[in-house]
């Protein structure tokens, strides 16, 4: 499950990887859209729309991500605790969300008036200030058809971290204690995490 899959860089992976079946969901019809044009050729993803706080799906995943999605939603830990519930019993799930003062400081001040503006002017305003991010262009370093199809690398993601927290509606930072709060409130046997902040783990088997 790619809970919140936006482009569909991580869709695409999970089955390049050799997943038997990847649900993609997003909220978002143009994300799901770009999504499903990345993965095309993939028979193995599937795409649903749908808010990733009320995940209409079965208990039937062997393995949930969401990379860099819940720091956008209204409510974090609900969205957390949505993704686990769509886990079968000794299923997994890896999350990464934004650390304090991950973003670029320019973010906070900037975003009163860049959340009223057009998201194409606020691109433009990215690449003034130094923080370009084009996603249609081909990646930028030649590492073969993977990183092709992941699309435009930005070694330090700093790009699409400026113009993401510049437009986006919801938009927050969260500690390692907090996600693994998440973790010990939703039952999730805690395997490793990073101080980046990402966290992987376990559901009990039973």
């Amino acid at each position: 499950l790619d809970a919140g899959c936006g482009e569909g860089r991580f869709t695409w992976l999970a089955a390049a990887l050799g997943a038997a079946r990847v649900v993609a969901v997003d909220d978002s019809r143009e994300a799901l859209r770009r999504a499903m044009a990345a993965a095309s050729g993939a028979p193995a993803c599937e795409f649903v729309r749908a808010d990733i706080l009320n995940l209409p799906l079965r208990r039937v995943f062997d393995y949930a991500f969401s990379l860099g999605v819940l720091h956008h939603t209204p409510d974090s830990a609900r969205g957390f605790q949505s993704i686990v519930g769509c886990l079968r019993p000794g299923g997994h799930v890896t999350v990464f969300v934004y650390r304090p003062w991950s973003l670029p400081w320019v973010v906070w001040p900037l975003r009163r008036l860049t959340r009223r503006m057009d998201p194409a002017r606020v691109l433009r305003l990215c690449d003034a200030l130094g923080f370009g991010y084009d996603a249609a262009r081909p990646a930028t370093v030649p590492l073969g058809r993977l990183l092709r199809r992941l699309g435009r690398l930005d070694v330090l993601g700093v790009g699409r971290i400026t113009f993401e927290g510049l437009t986006t509606p919801d938009l927050r930072e969260h500690s390692l204690a907090e996600v693994l709060d998440w973790f010990s409130d939703a039952g999730v046997e805690l395997v490793s995490s990073t101080p980046m902040v990402s966290a992987s783990g376990r559901l009990p088997d039973v």
